[in-house]
């Protein structure tokens, strides 16, 4: 992990480029949204964590097939 991010407390520009970003296609990315709003709005009414759990667990399964994992 040591040679494949500086691990100093200063970020370089070098550093940020060995970083594996994927920009998603539009219908993945309303696929996030759609989750990340439901989890607002559970967290603004201070609903069930079981729903905000369950959300969590979706928006795992979406970055794990993003990234091919």
């Amino acid at each position: 992990m040591d040679n494949f991010i500086n691990n100093t407390s200063h970020f370089q520009i070098n550093d940020a480029r060995q970083l594996p970003i994927i920009i998603p296609d539009k219908i993945t990315l309303e696929k996030f949204e759609k989750f990340f709003k439901q989890a607002v709005q559970i967290k603004k009414e201070q609903s069930n964590e079981i729903a905000l759990d369950n959300i969590q667990q979706e928006i795992d399964v979406l970055v794990n097939e993003l990234y091919t994992i």
